[in-house]
């Protein structure tokens, strides 16, 4: 099955999927969007796309979110249009998604819509098959899904302490990862020498 294919797979999972409940945990000082970064819905296709709900423009990044319906004032990161693919090999279908590349540093906090959310999660594939080479994860987040940065670019990545439960294949095919550091005080997970081990 080619990557575009599995792509169209994996939406009709994430719409399946959508009613799960995650664990939260509430950041102790609530960060804030400056007033400066734009929030809008994608006025292009925002009603004809189910993998997000709205996106925000934070530190020179577009970051998609889904807002989490089992949880009050919760969103999660998520990826953003299908459409967004750019081939670098049509024989071998070959090629990567446009959004997220480089750096993306998630906000803990975003205003959609005059609600505030709590940023508690990274979906599933949020990153998969992107340019995305760092990212910053808030200590918020609590949970990392399936995928969530495979086939990505990523270098290295810090997992809070606050990170409850990191899905399947997170890092699949991220040949360019060189550290995994998992932060002092997380009871479920360490990292060894770049590697990461679960403490269960």
């Amino acid at each position: 099955m080619n990557m575009k294919m599995k792509r169209l797979a994996i939406l009709v999972s994430v719409a399946l999927m959508s009613t799960l409940a995650f664990v939260s945990c509430a950041d102790d000082s609530p960060l804030y969007v400056p007033d400066d970064e734009f929030i809008a819905p994608d006025d292009d296709d925002y009603y004809y796309n189910d993998s997000y709900d709205f996106f925000v423009y934070y530190k020179g990044q577009k970051i998609y979110f889904m807002i989490n319906d089992a949880a009050d004032n919760e969103c999660y990161v998520t990826y953003g249009d299908d459409d967004d693919w750019i081939i670098t090999d049509e024989e071998a279908n070959e090629g990567y998604y446009a959004y997220y590349d480089g750096v993306v540093e998630i906000p803990s906090q975003v205003t959609y819509d005059g609600v505030i959310y709590n940023v508690t999660g990274i979906g599933k594939y949020a990153f998969y098959g992107t340019n995305l080479t760092s990212v910053t994860i808030p200590s918020t987040v609590t949970y990392i899904e399936d995928e969530a940065f495979g086939y990505s670019l990523l270098t290295s990545i810090i997992i809070p302490s606050s990170v409850e439960y990191i899905g399947k294949n997170v890092f699949e095919s991220c040949y360019d990862l060189e550290e995994i550091i998992v932060e002092d005080g997380n009871p479920y997970y360490t990292a060894i020498d770049g590697v990461l081990y679960t403490k269960m």
